[in-house]
Order: structure tokens, then sequence, then C-alpha cells
């Protein structure tokens, strides 16, 4: 017997590089996902303004359904800012912290899997 697939979200992963306001847009209009998630946004030595940040993940708020950020980062204070600015606009439910990018680079720099080790 097949599960109830009325009850489950279908919400696809972060795709850096595909996830651009077209194909939210359009997977929105065929109604593929119940929800988002972004690519991450790279946080490194400041929080960027709240209008840019809006400006990056405009598409996925358009769509208005339910939007979960993904961060990438390693400094608390800049993760923490940036999250709290986001979780006041309209259709953010959640932030994801990105701790598991296996990129040597972004591992360098204590980012993304890099975080596992402290």
């Amino acid at each position: 017997m097949l599960p109830d697939f009325s009850a489950i979200e279908i919400w696809p992963g972060p795709m850096e590089g595909v996830g651009k306001n077209g194909f939210v847009e359009a997977a929105t209009k065929l109604q593929l996902t119940d929800r988002w998630m972004t690519p991450f946004i790279r946080l490194s030595q400041e929080v960027p303004s709240l209008n840019k940040l809006t400006k990056s993940i405009s598409g996925y708020l358009d769509t208005g359904l339910p939007l979960t950020i993904q961060l990438m980062g390693n400094e608390s204070d800049l993760l923490c800012k940036a999250a709290e600015m986001l979780l006041n606009l309209p259709s953010v439910t959640g932030i994801n912290l990105n701790s598991g990018c296996p990129s040597s680079r972004v591992i360098k720099h204590n980012s993304g899997g890099g975080l596992l080790k402290n």
C-alpha cells in the first residue's frame, strides 16, 4: 500500500545556480513544491542591508510559499543578525545553517562542512 502523499510536504533542497527567479516561478506555478529553501547566503564580514537581502531572495518571496533561508558563514554574530532580519519577512518560516558543504574552499574558511570541526 502506498503512503498518503497528500500529507507529505515536497520541497527541493537549495540549488545554487539553478534556483533563479524563472525556475522558482515556473516550479511554483506548476505546483511542484509546497515550500522553498534558498541557496546559501554567504556572510563573511558583514550582514547586507535588508533591501539587499530581500532583493537576493525576491523570487522566492514572490511565490508566497513558506520559505526557509539558508545561511553560510562562521561568525555567529553575523548569522544571528541576518536570521533576525530575515525571519521578519513575510513567508519566511525558518533558517537553515549550511554546515555540510564539502567544498575544500568553503571548509578552508571554516564554513559549511568546516563548521563540523569546531
